[in-house]
């Protein structure tokens, strides 16, 4: 079947006609299929049940060191445990704590730990003015509600097919102190079902916090949860790497055995350095007794070593691997080639992450619980829509009110005229913006670049967007090509002419010039408080389309150097004064950033002129006497 999008209205309207039918029937069916987490099923369930045979009041229940499991003692684990978690974590015992049955548990218990006691000496972070988390997106739900809940500011970082957006960590994490963490789901990821590539895992090893508390929350939950024998994803082993690096006590490698016996009777453990496990130690003598030696017991019993693990593993994959295929068959079949939505093919773990067309997802999960099926919350993205009067789509926008007079001053200025929406740009360019309450469409910025703003910590071009109101409309922020008059003389005529040519910045101007874009608006007050808390899940109501971040320096090149120009911030500013912020990549993700240099070269916009007219002017052909004003992009901005 060919591309929705290649469909003629009538190819269309039938296909819908078909699906309609189709859905009608499975909603016929009254299915009540649960999809809300991760959860084994009952087959996978049964595959344990052993664990409860093998111990009994006849079983000898003392651990190979002579310690009965039924009594206190042995705070960090039985040896026995500590071998077969330790071969599940590819770590020696000695560098392995065992717990009760929740890594979660023990990754909230860190964190808790970490803000009142510090780490290794360092300051608690409850005492610090700022704390701040890296959150790969999309990640794990769970793990952004565990810094949510201690009110640790989270910053979004893009995942790829490799693993985070290295480029971004090592920025971040190199040049701000207050970074102390970042969250880590390395195998068979959450949600997506990548794996970290080699490469990832060696930068994340040689990475050079400014923070000498900074840790890694490595949670491998799905470290053996392979689907095939002859196709398995493999994993830099990450304890090893820091080492090797000269950073043994970066990561904390979180683990559990959740997904392989009983969801919640299963045993969890933490690997790391030997320095990290005695912090880890000095407080676990106060906080409990011990931990459940008899559940470590029997898991060992059970399982025996890392092969009986394997086996265990195999008999899950037999179950899961059907699941799998038929879904993933099932989308290559009805969706392949369709062009409406992009699906992973993971080789572990327990998830397909499925991505739709814009704009769709929240009606896809709708349609999916009015038929009886309950999901997880949808990773979706939000498009902001180029909004259109019906009764009048052509209204125009009207002139700042203070026409220009207040350019260059600041509302503390005596002279200030109030209602001013100019937005002023260093002390070289300043521009109109233009408002047409809620009919804006479109916000268009064409500027000369001020070359000698080199700077990227304070660039002399600034441009901020008050968007505070929430209006939905694309914004376009276009680096213009600096025009110059040129005189040329007719001896003939005995008279001269001034053209005015483009004469473009050097490779050298463009490669040194920075400047820096802020757009607030106020999440909260659509119903998007959280919004911060998974950019995945989150969409400004400005879309950006940018040539910034372009070489525009050859007119005829036809492929331009990336470069970084943009200072990006997306911030919201609260009704009562609160402001978050996303910066970089994060927030290119919310404004769904779109560059205009993507476009082919007879397509870029590098000089405009626009002319603006009253209302009703469009029906009326544009007469000159109903035209306001116009812009020559190329000689005003």
């Amino acid at each position: 079947m060919k591309k929705y999008s290649d469909m003629s209205k009538e190819e269309l309207l039938t296909l819908k006609a078909q699906l309609d039918k189709e859905y009608a029937d499975i909603k016929a069916k009254g299915l009540a299929l649960d999809m809300s987490r991760g959860k084994p099923s009952a087959d996978q369930l049964n595959l344990s049940m052993g664990l409860m045979n093998v111990l009994s009041s006849d079983s000898d229940l003392k651990c190979e060191t002579g310690v009965d499991c039924r009594n206190y003692g042995v705070i960090d684990g039985i040896p026995e445990a500590k071998r077969l978690l330790g071969e599940m974590s590819e770590v020696d015992p000695d560098h392995i704590i065992i717990y009760g049955n929740s890594s979660l548990n023990v990754m909230f218990d860190s964190i808790a730990r970490s803000m009142t006691q510090g780490v290794m000496g360092n300051t608690p972070w409850c005492k610090l003015d700022k704390v701040k988390f890296l959150c790969p997106v999309p990640g794990y739900d769970r793990h952004f509600k565990i810094t949510e809940f201690f009110g640790i500011e989270m910053i979004n970082v893009p995942m790829t097919p490799q693993g985070p957006d290295m480029d971004m960590v090592e920025k971040l994490v190199s040049e701000d102190a207050s970074i102390k963490g970042i969250w880590c789901v390395p195998k068979y990821s959450n949600p997506q079902g990548y794996t970290y590539s080699k490469e990832t895992v060696e930068r994340f090893a040689r990475l050079k916090p400014a923070a000498p508390d900074f840790r890694i929350y490595w949670d491998n939950a799905y470290s053996i949860h392979h689907l095939y024998d002859d196709n398995q994803d493999f994993l830099v082993e990450i304890l090893e790497a820091c080492a090797k690096a000269g950073n043994p006590d970066l990561v904390y490698k979180f683990t559990s055995t959740s997904k392989v016996s009983f969801p919640g009777s299963g045993i969890a453990a933490v690997a790391a350095s030997k320095a990290n496990l005695e912090d880890f130690r000095s407080y676990m003598q106060i906080q409990t007794i011990g931990h459940d030696k008899l559940n470590q017991l029997r898991h060992v019993k059970f399982f025996k070593n890392i092969d009986g693990l394997h086996e265990h593993m195999r008999k899950h994959a037999a179950i899961l691997r059907p699941k799998f295929e038929m879904v993933l068959n099932t989308l290559d079949r009805e969706l392949g080639g369709l062009g409406i939505g992009e699906w992973t093919k993971p080789h572990g773990g327990y998830f397909i992450s499925f991505d739709s067309l814009p704009g769709c997802a929240k009606a896809i999960v709708a349609k999916a619980k009015e038929a009886g099926v309950v999901t997880a919350k949808a990773r979706y993205t939000l498009w902001a829509y180029n909004y259109q009067n019906p009764d009048n789509p052509y209204e125009t926008m009207s002139l700042c009110p203070c026409g220009g007079e207040n350019l260059g001053k600041s509302q503390s200025d005596k002279d200030w005229k109030q209602g001013c929406f100019c937005t002023y740009v260093s002390a070289y360019t300043a521009f109109y913006s233009s408002e047409a309450g809620n009919n804006l469409e479109g916000l268009y910025v064409f500027y000369y670049p001020n070359y000698q703003s080199t700077s990227s910590v304070n660039p002399l071009d600034e441009i901020v967007v008050d968007n505070t109101d929430n209006l939905k409309f694309d914004l376009y922020v276009t680096k213009q090509i600096p025009m110059m008059d040129t005189e040329s003389t007719d001896t003939d005529a005995e008279s001269s002419t001034t053209t005015r040519v483009k004469v473009p910045p050097t490779s050298t101007q463009e490669a040194n010039y920075r400047m820096s874009l802020t757009i607030e608006e106020n999440p909260t007050a659509t119903g998007n408080a959280n919004w911060n808390t998974n950019l995945g899940l989150y969409r400004a109501q400005i879309q950006l389309r940018s040539n910034l971040n372009y070489d525009i320096s050859n007119l005829t090149q036809s492929s331009r150097p990336k470069l970084q120009q943009m200072k990006l911030t997306y911030k919201e500013i609260t009704d009562s004064g609160l402001t978050k912020k996303a910066s970089g990549n994060s927030a290119q993700n919310v404004l769904d950033f779109n560059s205009l240099d993507d476009k082919e070269a007879y397509d870029r916009i590098y000089t405009a002129k626009v002319s603006i007219y009253k209302a009703g002017a469009a029906q009326k052909n544009f007469p000159d006497e109903d035209r306001i004003l116009t812009l020559d992009g190329s000689k005003e901005n």
